[in-house]
């Protein structure tokens, strides 16, 4: 059914059906509307996570509030939107948890659930230090968590014992050539 013809349906037949005032108005307009609305529909295809066009990719993520990956394929891409809980709702288990972390690409993380505390501690065990982005996933985390637990953020440090530990000294480090990042993440 088209714009002109649902107006026409709506419209109090008595007074509308005869007027050729109304008819020329909803054929100039009717087909306005019909293109108006399939431009809608377009867009909303366009723009869902499910079917996103890459266009639409970078502009979600950011909406999501995870860091664009232009180089990942659309359809990771996608799987870390839905991951991040975009357009989800749900309850916030620890495999929910979980995923939503692993939409940030930091890995594993340890969940400890301490209700009678109402704590929710997550501990980063796949990389040492602070995650880069942490800030987006703490926003995304406290969507999905209830406002009642308290979210504790636990961080693996790299330590000089760790090094020492692994036999490596002032000079053996230097032979690795590691950034500080790679370094981080060494003996994990």
């Amino acid at each position: 059914m088209t714009a002109a013809e649902r107006a026409t349906k709506a419209m109090p037949g008595v007074i509308y059906d005869r007027s050729a005032i109304v008819a020329a108005l909803l054929g100039a307009v009717g087909p306005e509307f019909d293109d108006l609305e399939t431009t809608l529909e377009e867009i909303g295809d366009a723009t869902s996570v499910t079917n996103a066009a890459a266009w639409a990719l970078e502009m979600l993520e950011a909406e999501a509030g995870i860091p664009a990956l232009p180089d990942a394929s659309d359809t990771d891409r996608r799987a870390r939107l839905r991951a991040a809980g975009w357009r989800a709702s749900g309850t916030a288990t620890p495999a929910r948890i979980a995923e939503l972390a692993a939409a940030w690409d930091f890995g594993a993380i340890e969940i400890t659930e301490d209700f009678a505390a109402y704590t929710v501690t997550l501990k980063f065990v796949a990389i040492a230090g602070e995650p880069a982005d942490l800030a987006a996933l703490q926003r995304a985390m406290r969507r999905v968590i209830p406002a009642n637990l308290e979210i504790v953020y636990e961080f693996s440090w790299f330590t000089w014992g760790d090094l020492r530990a692994l036999g490596i000294d002032w000079a053996g480090l230097r032979a690795l050539n590691l950034t500080w990042e790679e370094l981080g993440v060494y003996g994990l």
